[in-house]
């Protein structure tokens, strides 16, 4: 656990500087510049970011989520092992849709309801009207035992595809894509047993289906895996026919397409010792490869998304970063806890050399209102995260003193730190970890906070360098 401390720093952003090549495994086989990292108040003060919440969905009402509690904590602290992890709002997978417009959360996921025969919810979301509906998806099928939801995409028209991993009562687990009206109406499912590896079956899935990559006019793309290779597969929107597109002779996390049905993905290469990032036209038959430099290397274990200008995204831990093609690090964005308060967003970053925790306050608008030190002088301190709210408004902090949880409240106004009364009410609020994190086309992040209240979507819009 307390290795994944340096995970939870706040926002930073790192420019190209000139610098010879690193003689390792990480080096810049295309002779690429190495970046340095900018501090968060150089960040901060360029005015390039802006953050403020897009939507929130109110628990347990018809317009909103059923809110599910599970044992599991949402991001990696640090808590002793003779303590039971505390119940705390499950994680909320979402999507944005293509056009950017739309979100459709996934609000009972059989992951944590243990429920596979009642209907599968979806709530989707019109950014631009404010409005939002509800998909009942049905569940019933007197085969399955369990179910799992691989992945999900809002295509045109309002429709849903749902892409599953069902296992039957005897034992034998399939693929099954299903693309549902608005209303939830099947319009067509297709299902293949995992495992099957016979790609010159047309019309089928095949392999170990792992995600939905796009749909561009009539045709949805999805990723599969064999034992040996990632196959791309175009399946007919209108009918459900599948045929393979493309394939790569190796295992590969995630596979983006696009507007020019052009394929970006990252593989390890082993002659090379080190990750690329590999661009493919299929029309043209060619293949661009860039080789990842020391600071990209580590980033793009986690590739995330793709935007308009082909730059690549990565998810890990609290953080995502945004690599441009030539894989230099153009920024990298962490927040190690995001509060919702009438009207104000508050996020936090811990300085473990200076033990102390900076609080920004941003304002209803997105932008910065204001900077708030907080001296944090406790002994073995290892992390320190801003909680939630008191019902004064005052801020709870959260410490781990070695592996020893403590929390406190910091009262603004006499600007002191105290233990927190164990009879306070607090507002708690919970960042969820950077894989379930979006990111639009135009490279906006969308990201999950859950509250008391409700579910939080918090919109980190990243300005481009002057």
């Amino acid at each position: 656990m307390k290795a994944l401390l340096f995970l939870l720093s706040s926002i930073y952003l790192t420019f190209p500087v000139s610098c010879r090549p690193v003689e390792n495994r990480n080096a810049d086989k295309s002779g690429l510049e190495e970046t340095k990292t900018m501090n968060t108040a150089s960040f901060i003060e360029q005015n390039r970011v802006q953050i403020k919440e897009l939507v929130r969905f109110s628990w347990n009402k018809p317009e909103g989520l059923l809110m599910i509690k599970t044992g599991e904590p949402l991001t990696s602290l640090l808590y002793s092992e003779q303590q039971a992890p505390e119940a705390v709002i499950a994680a909320y997978r979402f999507r944005i849709s293509e056009s950017g417009n739309k979100i459709v959360v996934l609000s009972n996921d059989p992951l944590y309801t243990s429920d596979y025969s009642s209907s599968l919810d979806f709530l989707a979301y019109d950014i631009a009207n404010k409005m939002a509906r509800k998909t009942s998806v049905p569940m019933s099928d007197s085969r399955v035992e369990k179910s799992e939801i691989v992945d999900f995409l809002l295509g045109n028209n309002n429709n849903l595809y749902l892409l599953e991993r069902l296992l039957t009562k005897e034992r034998t687990t399939i693929n099954r894509l299903r693309h549902i009206e608005a209303g939830g109406k099947i319009i067509w499912e297709i299902e293949a047993k995992v495992g099957t590896e016979n790609p010159g079956q047309n019309g089928l899935l095949f392999g170990k289906c792992r995600a939905l990559l796009k749909e561009m006019k009539d045709t949805v793309f999805l990723q599969t895996e064999t034992s040996a290779k990632t196959f791309v597969l175009k399946i007919d929107s209108n009918t459900g026919k599948t045929e393979e597109w493309l394939s790569v002779d190796n295992i590969v996390p995630k596979i983006f397409i696009d507007d020019d049905l052009n394929l970006h993905y990252v593989t390890f290469i082993k002659e090379a010792n080190n990750r690329a990032y590999i661009s493919y036209d299929p029309d043209k038959g060619k293949k661009e490869i860039r080789y990842a430099g020391a600071e990209a290397y580590a980033l793009l274990g986690f590739p995330a998304a793709l935007d308009i200008h082909n730059n690549i995204y990565c998810a890990e831990g609290l953080s995502i970063s945004c690599l441009s093609p030539e894989l230099l690090v153009k920024w990298i964005f962490s927040a190690n806890n995001i509060i919702l308060d009438s009207g104000s967003l508050f996020t936090s970053h811990f300085i473990e050399a200076g033990k102390s925790l900076v609080i920004y306050r941003w304002q209803a608008d997105g932008s910065l209102a204001e900077t708030i030190n907080v001296p944090l002088d406790l002994p073995d301190l290892k992390l320190g995260k801003l909680s939630g709210l008191v019902n004064s408004g005052d801020f709870v902090i959260e410490t781990y003193q070695g592996e020893v949880k403590g929390l406190w409240k910091y009262t603004t106004k006499s600007k002191t730190l105290d233990k927190l009364p164990e009879t306070s009410g607090v507002n708690r609020f919970y960042l969820q970890p950077a894989a379930t994190w979006q990111i639009d086309r135009a490279g906006n992040l969308f990201i999950p906070v859950s509250s008391a209240e409700g579910f939080h979507i918090v919109k980190v819009s990243i300005a481009p360098e002057k």
